[in-house]
């Protein structure tokens, strides 16, 4: 039914995020589905997945552009983005509702932020 409502637009994209979440038992069909649509469908299909590198979905979509993003690429976003929400959580006094928070109390907490987020 997807693939005949497909047909009938100029185009369509597809957005899946954390595939490698989705059930293994029923994953399989929407792997199938996501290539079937590059060969059944015949207006243009742009698919975008993120996933974990599960193999089974590795092997899948093999075919398919794909761009490797490794955990610690993240790494400078994840500390500008712990080093404001902490800044703003000292100045509201929403961090140990207290006046002030201890430099090393503050690069404690840091450093556990972003060492605990592996990436994410």
């Amino acid at each position: 039914m997807l693939v005949e409502v497909m047909n009938k637009h100029f185009m369509t994209v597809i957005c899946i995020d954390a595939l490698d979440e989705c059930d293994k038992a029923s994953r399989g069909s929407l792997l199938d589905f996501l290539c079937k649509t590059q060969t059944d469908v015949v207006s243009p299909v742009k698919v975008l997945v993120t996933s974990r590198d599960d193999q089974d979905i590795k092997e899948a979509l093999k075919h398919f552009a794909n761009v490797p993003i490794v955990a610690s690429n993240n790494r400078p976003d994840i500390i500008r983005y712990v080093d404001r929400e902490l800044e703003n959580a000292i100045q509201r006094k929403k961090l140990l509702r207290t006046q002030g928070v201890e430099n090393t109390l503050r690069q404690t907490i840091r450093d556990t932020l972003i060492d605990g987020s592996q990436g994410m």
